[in-house]
């Protein structure tokens, strides 16, 4: 039952992780919409453009590295679900036989011996890759924490230089919608990689006491 308990949990937590990152997709193509905008309005204001352009670029290299985080985190996330499931499936069928020749009183042991190897063999699987699983999370999730900074910069860098700018109320208001895109991306990214780490973490300290 200990075993059923560790599993359902780790699935809990892969399902959870992936409703959590969905919506860094729409995040994603947001910003890389925003940002074609800005480069728009950063054409149009001629020799004032060079800073804006700069960000913009680099809004538009976030975006495309936060697109490519999201499907690196569902693609594993997919794995380990997918693990786990075959082993939480495995274990119920063995249950399901072994309640069945109980209730029937077979004697019969070929099918009893056949579901639990099945099932011993998916646990040793989940054994020897979930810690990898949870290991590998926990770097692209905190790999995808540090761009924070480079968001933080070009928001920042953004709203200095639209301060500055003079005469051109679309390009200011294109500079300040991709400024606050900016400040909600991140916003989402800190909020969600704190709580999907911290979920990692325990279960990645649960792993090591098992083991010990």
């Amino acid at each position: 039952m200990g075993e059923l308990s560790k599993t359902q949990e780790c699935l809990n937590a892969a399902l959870g992780i992936r409703h959590r990152i969905r919506g860094f997709r729409q995040l994603a193509a947001a910003l890389n919409h925003v940002s074609l905008n800005a480069q728009i309005a950063s054409a149009r204001i001629g020799a004032e453009s060079k800073a804006f352009s700069v960000f913009t670029s680099e809004t538009l290299v976030i975006a495309v590295s936060l697109g490519e985080t999201v499907e690196r985190i569902r693609a594993l996330t997919r794995q380990w679900t997918c693990m786990i499931a075959k082993t939480l499936l495995d274990e119920s069928r063995l249950s399901m036989l072994r309640r069945a020749r109980a209730k029937s009183g077979d004697k019969n042991q070929e099918s009893l011996v056949q579901a639990e190897g099945v099932f011993f063999r998916s646990l040793q699987e989940f054994e020897r890759t979930n810690a990898h699983f949870i290991s590998d999370l926990i770097q692209i999730i905190e790999d995808m924490g540090k761009s924070l900074r480079l968001i933080n910069y070009v928001k920042s860098g953004l709203m200095i230089e639209t301060s500055r700018l003079q005469g051109d109320k679309w390009g200011t208001a294109s500079f300040r919608h991709l400024a606050l895109e900016m400040q909600n991306a991140a916003d989402n990214i800190r909020k969600v990689a704190t709580e999907v780490v911290s979920q990692l973490h325990t279960l990645s300290y649960r792993e090591i006491a098992h083991a010990v």
